[in-house]
C-alpha cells in the first residue's frame, strides 16, 4: 500500500533537497516545506484524537503520528522529533513506519543522525528500505557513495536488498563497493558479474560531488578476477586503465602475475608483450615475430618454442570479444605455412573444434578460414575447412542449413580417407553442436528448436527416430533441405512409413518437379487416408500430363473436379498472403507489392502523367467469360471498380514472349480470364512484365516517390495521395528499388505468374483449366511445376475447407484396390 510520503505533494517537498554532503534543509526551504504539506503529509486525520503531551508512553500511534507531522509543520529539527520517532517505531514497527521515520530524518537531521536512526531501523531487518520514497533513496546513495567508510548500518542496510532486483545503477555500485571493502571478493565479483552494465552505468553518471576512482575500481575487478583464475576478464580490466594512471605500475605488475600462474612467464617476449598498453599492440607484435620466423630471421629453437608458447595461451593476453578474435585468427590465417614450426597455429583452433562459443567470438575465430587458400591445398589442414562452415552456421543460425550438410559430405569423406590428418569425426562434432544448443539460453526458444531439428536430421539415420523426421519437416516447409529430404526419403522407405514418405514427397515439390511415381504416392496416402478431395487433385494433374489410366478418367469425368461449378470467391489480403508459403521472401516482396503498390502507384501517375492520352491498351474483348469475370475481379474488395490505363509507351523493349500471347488471346479459358484480369489489375501487362522498363517508366514520371517524406509545398497531390496510403501499401511501394536491383526480367516474370497463378486458382479452383491454360501459353515449366505443387499441398487443402470448395464425394471402392494411377509402358 503506497503510503502518504508518495503523494503529489511530497514530489515538491523533495525538489527541495540539495546535492551536498550534508542533509539538512536550508532555512529558506523551510516555508515553503510547511506550505506544501499543510495540507497533505502535515494535515491530521479526520478522527484526531486528543494530544496528551504529558506521558508520551500513554499516547497512541495516531497521537504520536499526528504529534509529528505538528512538529514538521513547525520546522522543528530531528532533536525534537527524535523521541516520538522512537516512540512510533516501539508501538509499531511496521515497515511502513520504519520507512517514513527514515524520511523525516533525511529531511530534518543530519548526516550523524541519519547513521544513528538507520541503526535502530535496521534492528528486525531492512526490508522497509524497499518503500523509501525513490527520491530519498536517489539522494541518500549518492551521500552514501561520497562519504568514504559508510557505517556497518549502512552497509547492511544496502547489502540486505542485494537480491532486489529494483534498485538504482548506484545502489548497484554501492553494493559492489561494500562487499568488497569487507573482503568478500568472490561474492563482490559474482555481484558485478550478474549486474555489470548497471555498475558501468554507475559510473559513467556519477555526481561531481561524489569522489571515487574508477581506475581503483578497475584494478580491483581486475584483482578479484585474477584470484578467481578468470585471467579474460581480469586482461580486460586492467586494459581500462590508461598509461596516464598513478596506478598503472600496479596493473602492469598484476598482469605479470596472471602471465606467471599461466605457465608462461619466462618468455623473452612476455615483458615487452605484457606492457603495451592494449591487445592491438600486442597482435602487431606476435605479427613481427611471425614475419621474421617466416624469413628466417629467427632460427633459435628456443625463440620459436617462446613464441610458440605466447600464441597456444593466447587467451591468457588477448580479450576474448569479436574485434581482438577477428584480428588474433587473420594473424594465424596469414601464417598457416610456418605451423611446422609454430604449431600454436593450428592448436588455438583444435582445441576448439568442439567448443561453440558465443556467436561474436565463433564467428570471428571461424570464418576467415572458409576463404583460405592454404587450407584448401594443403591435405593436413582440409578438415578445417567443414569444420569453419559448422562453426559458421552455429555463428549465423538456421538461415544456412546446407553449411550441415555440405560439412558433413566432408567431413566423412575425410575420416574415411584419411583419419590420421582429421582430428574430429561428423559424430562428435553434431553432437556437441546439439548440446551446445540446447543449453545456450541467449537463443530465441523458436530459432533453437529450428537448429536442433535441422542438426538432428544431419546424425545417423540408424538412431534417427519418426518423430524427430516429422518435428524437422513441418517446422518450416519451405525451409528443408533437398539433401535433407533425400535422405529422409530414403530413411522412410527402410522403416516402411507412408505417412512421412507422403508429407516428404510434398516437401520436395518445393525444388523438384513431381515425378510420376510421387503422384503415386501421393495419390496412395490419398485413398488410404480417405481423403477424397486430395485423391480428386491428384487424378486431376495426372490427366493434365495425359498420364492418367482410361479406367479412372472415366470417373474423374464424373466428379465434380471436372464439373467447374464453383464462382470466384472473395478472399481477404491475409487468406492471399497465405497462398505464397514455399516462396522465397524476394518472391514474397513481388506478390506483396503487386497486390499493394503496384495498382494505386498506377492509378495516380494517370492522373499526373502527360502521356495518359495513350488511354487504354488493347485486351481481349470476346470470350465466353471474360466480360463476367472481368466485372467480378473488378467488384472485389482487392481492386477498385474503374478501369486502368496504361502510361506507357506501346512498344515495350524485351517483352516476354508469354505477355505478347497474353495480350493477343482472344477466347481464354474461363481462368485464363482471371489471370488475365489480375495481370491487367496489377498493372502487369501495362509495362510488359519488364521491372527494369517499369522503373524507368515510374522514375521519370514519379521520382518524387523514392523519397520517404513528401512535402505539400513540393506537389500537393503527390502529398495527398501518399498521406491517404496505409502503411503496408508504403512499405510496398518503397521497397520497390530494392526488388529492381535484386531481380532479373526473367526471375520477376517467373515470380509474377507464380504468384498470381496461385491467386487465380484460390479464386477459381477450376485445377485442369488452369494447367493447361499455362502449358498452352508455353508459361516457363518452373511456374507450371510451382502450380502443381500448390494444388497437392496441404496448404491448399486447409484453404479449400475453409472456402467451402473441398470434395467430399468418395472416390469409387474400386480405385482404392489400383495399384498405379498412370499408365506405364511395360
Amino acid at each position: 500500500m503506497e503510503h502518504e510520503f508518495s503523494s503529489d505533494k511530497a514530489l515538491a517537498m523533495l525538489r527541495l533537497l540539495r546535492q551536498s554532503d550534508k542533509l539538512e534543509i536550508g532555512p529558506e526551504s523551510q516555508k515553503k516545506i510547511k506550505d506544501e504539506f499543510s495540507n497533505g503529509f502535515l494535515q491530521p486525520p479526520k478522527d484526531r484524537p486528543p494530544v496528551v503531551q504529558e506521558n508520551t508512553n500513554e499516547q497512541t500511534e495516531h497521537q504520536i503520528l499526528y504529534r509529528i507531522r505538528e512538529l514538521v509543520g513547525l520546522d522543528a529539527k530531528w532533536r525534537e522529533i527524535e523521541n516520538h520517532a522512537l516512540q512510533l517505531i516501539k508501538l509499531n514497527a511496521s515497515l511502513e513506519n520504519k520507512a517514513r521515520v527514515l524520511e523525516i530524518c533525511v529531511l530534518t537531521g543530519a548526516f550523524s543522525d541519519l547513521i544513528q536512526i538507520i541503526g535502530v531501523l535496521n534492528q528486525g531487518g531492512t526490508d522497509y528500505y524497499a518503500l523509501v520514497h525513490e527520491k530519498i533513496r536517489e539522494n541518500l546513495i549518492q551521500q552514501f557513495l561520497g562519504t568514504s567508510g559508510s557505517s556497518t548500518s549502512v552497509s547492511e542496510l544496502l547489502l540486505g536488498q542485494r537480491h532486489n532486483g529494483d534498485l538504482f545503477d548506484s545502489e548497484y555500485l554501492f553494493i559492489y563497493l561494500t562487499l568488497s571493502s569487507l573482503g568478500q571478493s568472490s561474492e563482490a565479483f559474482a555481484f558485478y558479474y550478474r549486474n555489470d552494465k548497471k555498475i558501468h552505468q554507475a559510473l559513467a553518471n556519477l555526481s561531481p560531488s561524489v569522489k571515487i576512482d574508477t581506475h581503483a575500481v578497475f584494478l580491483r575487478l581486475a584483482t578479484q578476477a585474477f584470484q578467481l583464475r578468470r585471467t579474460d576478464e581480469a586482461f580486460s580490466f586492467t586494459e581500462k586503465i590508461p598509461k596516464n594512471s598513478p596506478l598503472y605500475p600496479d596493473a602492469l605488475n598484476l598482469v605479470g602475475k596472471i602471465r606467471a600462474v599461466a605457465g608462461t612467464g619466462n618468455s623473452l617476449f612476455l615483458h615487452p608483450l605484457w606492457r603495451t598498453e592494449n591487445w592491438k599492440k600486442r597482435l602487431d607484435l606476435i605479427d613481427q615475430k611471425l614475419v621474421e620466423v617466416s624469413t628466417g630471421k629467427i632460427e633459435s629453437l628456443q625463440k620459436k618454442n617462446e613464441i610458440n608458447e605466447l600464441i597456444e595461451e593466447v587467451f591468457s593476453w588477448l580479450p576474448r570479444n569479436s574485434e581482438a578474435v577477428t584480428f588474433f585468427s587473420n594473424v594465424c590465417a596469414k601464417h598457416l605455412d610456418i605451423r611446422d614450426e609454430i604449431p600454436g597455429l593450428i592448436k588455438t583452433y583444435k582445441s576448439n573444434i568442439l567448443v561453440f562459443s558465443p556467436r561474436g567470438v565463433d564467428f570471428a575465430l571461424w570464418t576467415n578460414l572458409l576463404e583460405n587458400e592454404v587450407i584448401s591445398e594443403d591435405p593436413g589442414l582440409a578438415w578445417m575447412f567443414p569444420v569453419a562452415k559448422v562453426h559458421y552456421y552455429w555463428s549465423i543460425g538456421c538461415e544456412q542449413e546446407n553449411l550441415l550438410w555440405e560439412a558433413k559430405e566432408i567431413l566423412e569423406e575425410l575420416w574415411q580417407k584419411d583419419r590420421e590428418n582429421c582430428p574430429v569425426s561428423w559424430n562428435n562434432l553434431q553432437q556437441s553442436l546439439l548440446r551446445d544448443i540446447s543449453q545456450n539460453n541467449l537463443i530465441e526458444p523458436e530459432e533453437k528448436q529450428l537448429m536442433l531439428n535441422q542438426v538432428m536430421v544431419t546424425g545417423d539415420m540408424q538412431t534417427l527416430s519418426p518423430e524427430v523426421a516429422f518435428a524437422y519437416l513441418n517446422s518450416t516447409p519451405e525451409r528443408c533441405n533437398i539433401k535433407a529430404l533425400q535422405q529422409l526419403q530414403r530413411f522412410a522407405k527402410r522403416i516402411s512409413n507412408n505417412e512421412l514418405q507422403y508429407l516428404i514427397t510434398l516437401r520436395k515439390a518445393f525444388f523438384t518437379h513431381l515425378t510420376t511415381d510421387d503422384l503415386e504416392i501421393l495419390a496412395a496416402m490419398a485413398f488410404k487416408n480417405y481423403n477424397h478431395d486430395l485423391a480428386w487433385r491428384v487424378m486431376t494433374v495426372a490427366k493434365c500430363r495425359s498420364n492418367l489410366r482410361k479406367d479412372l478418367w472415366q470417373a474423374w469425368q464424373l466428379s465434380p473436379e471436372n464439373q467447374k461449378i464453383s464462382t470466384i470467391s472473395d478472399i481477404s489480403l491475409r487468406e492471399i498472403e497465405g497462398l505464397f508459403f514455399g516462396f522465397s521472401r524476394l518472391e514474397k516482396d513481388i506478390a506483396k507489392f503487386l497486390l499493394l503498390a503496384a495498382r494505386p502507384l498506377l492509378e495516380f501517375a494517370l492522373k499526373v502523367s502527360v502521356n495518359s492520352k495513350h488511354g487504354l491498351l488493347g485486351r481481349p474483348k470476346s470470350g465466353q467469360y471474360f466480360k463476367y469475370i472481368k466485372k467480378q475481379i473488378e467488384n472485389l474488395e482487392l481492386f477498385d471498380a474503374h478501369p486502368l490505363k496504361s502510361i506507357f509507351n506501346m512498344n515495350i523493349p524485351n517483352e516476354p514472349e508469354i505477355f505478347g500471347k497474353i495480350k493477343v488471346m482472344s477466347e481464354p479459358s474461363a481462368w485464363g480470364s482471371v489471370l488475365i484480369c489480375l495481370l491487367e489489375n496489377t498493372g502487369v501487362l501495362h509495362w510488359g512484365g519488364s521491372i527494369l522498363y517499369f522503373n524507368a517508366q515510374i522514375s521519370s514520371h514519379l521520382s518524387i516517390f523514392s523519397a520517404r517524406t513528401v512535402s505539400v509545398s513540393q506537389s500537393p497531390a503527390i502529398a495527398k495521395f501518399i498521406e491517404k496510403m496505409d502503411i503496408a501499401t508504403k512499405t510496398a511501394l518503397f521497397g520497390l528499388s530494392d526488388i529492381i536491383h535484386k531481380m532479373t526480367d526473367q526471375d520477376f516474370t517467373i515470380a509474377v505468374l507464380k504468384a498470381l497463378s496461385r491467386l487465380a486458382t484460390a479464386l477459381l479452383p477450376y485445377h485442369e483449366d488452369a494447367l493447361n491454360t499455362l502449358a498452352e501459353w508455353r508459361a516457363p515449366a518452373i511456374v507450371r511445376w510451382d502450380l502443381e505443387n500448390f494444388i497437392l499441398s496441404p496448404e491448399y487443402e486447409n484453404f479449400r475447407k475453409s472456402q467451402g470448395t473441398y470434395i467430399n464425394l468418395p472416390v469409387p471402392k474400386s480405385m482404392s484396390y489400383i495399384g498405379s494411377i498412370a499408365d506405364r509402358l511395360d
